[in-house]
């Protein structure tokens, strides 16, 4: 488990070994937001091939796409996000919303670019999404992630209501308190954090070599430990479980190939997360292996309602190539089911209907009536 730079079709990031990517200094405050020159752009996909009745939502769903571009805050505290939203004709549809907030969560060193060939379709279904380039994260240490990654987050939940307020960019578009978080590789555990997970360092005392390898989470965070709780206002510095950064207004999570090694030794950091949270994995990721990561995250979520999903011989991206209308599929079938209480999504979802080929799926969500 080695922290690599690895350039796929859809996931283009700099990914981690069970581990978080990083930024520079931040500020907890809300800066003044500064919404850059509007870009608005119709996106329309051309249709998907699926199998009848099987991949119903990897096709482009009932919305054209907009996407604009916003700057929140201003020196090293600046994030620049990017949204994608529901459009009718030019302007945004706000007739038929409020639509449910996904906050994504890219990978290391990564923005919301690369992934837009899986948010562009998602966002066709009725959903706002707002994602944003981690700072700080192109090179050298990647500890100070441990605090910006969440705050940001925060900032951008933040940012939505502004957007959304009467005179916003958005106005009346967005449903915030609805939110899904999802995230790949660091922001997948940005994701589960920001549905109520909460970090503890005690991982890094795993006898594995893992925990100890130099390009790991574990040689980064452990020393700065004190540095992150100060950028998170938080004195004297935690022991064991820190205290969640969550959002109590998020009500679904999907984590990608996400990071292990931030849970604790028996990963009882997950076990704080409730809400329905469906973990994605490719069984031949040698970034953040399955076992090591997503597997036990699985195991040990405190959610009643909680899915996983292997991809078979799909690597730190999923295998996007042989895979992508399972992944845009199981993804949106997700999201639809719990934030937008989609009846025919959450049927889709029925261990008795999704079978896959080259796919693995095990789920404890109650079967739908």
């Amino acid at each position: 488990m080695f922290r690599n730079t690895i350039a796929i079709v859809l996931l283009a990031v700099a990914s981690s070994a069970c581990c978080i990517g990083a930024s520079a200094r931040t500020q907890a405050a809300l800066a003044v937001a500064q919404p850059a020159p509007a870009i608005l752009e119709t996106t329309r996909m051309a249709s998907i091939p699926t199998s009848p009745g099987t991949l119903k939502y990897a096709a482009p769903g009932a919305f054209a796409v907009g996407q604009q571009e916003f700057v929140v805050g201003d020196g090293e505290a600046t994030i620049h996000i990017t949204a994608l939203f529901p459009l009718a004709g030019a302007k945004p549809d706000a007739a038929r919303g409020p639509y449910p907030l996904v906050v994504f969560s890219p990978g290391l060193g990564s923005s919301g670019e690369p992934y837009m060939r899986l948010l562009k379709p998602i966002a066709s279904h009725g959903f706002v999404i707002l994602t944003w380039a981690p700072r700080g994260e192109g090179g050298g240490g990647f500890w100070a992630g441990a605090a910006t990654r969440p705050l940001d987050v925060q900032r951008i939940i933040r940012y939505a209501d502004v957007l959304n307020a009467p005179g916003g960019r958005l106005a009346g578009l967005i449903d915030t308190r609805n939110i899904g978080m999802a995230g790949h590789s660091s922001g997948g555990w940005s994701a589960l954090m920001g549905g109520g997970a909460r970090m503890d360092l005690g991982w890094c005392a795993h006898p594995d070599p893992a925990a100890r390898a130099e390009d790991g989470n574990c040689p980064q965070f452990v020393p700065h430990q004190a540095d992150i709780a100060a950028m998170l206002g938080l004195q004297p510095t935690p022991t064991g479980l820190w205290p969640g950064m969550g959002d109590p207004r998020v009500a679904a999570v999907i984590a990608m190939s996400p990071d292990g090694d931030l849970w604790g030794a028996d990963y009882a950091g997950v076990a704080s997360l409730q809400a329905p949270t469906l973990v994605m994995a490719g069984s031949d990721d040698h970034t953040n292996v399955p076992e090591f990561c997503a597997y036990p995250i699985y195991k040990h979520l405190g959610s009643a309602d909680k899915t996983l999903v292997v991809f078979e011989h799909g690597d730190h991206d999923l295998g996007w190539d042989a895979h992508a209308d399972q992944i845009k599929h199981i993804a949106t079938a997700f999201l639809l089911a719990h934030l937008k209480d989609d009846a025919d999504a959450a049927a889709a979802l029925s261990p008795a209907i999704a079978h896959y080929q080259g796919v693995s799926y095990e789920t404890t969500a109650a079967p739908h009536q």
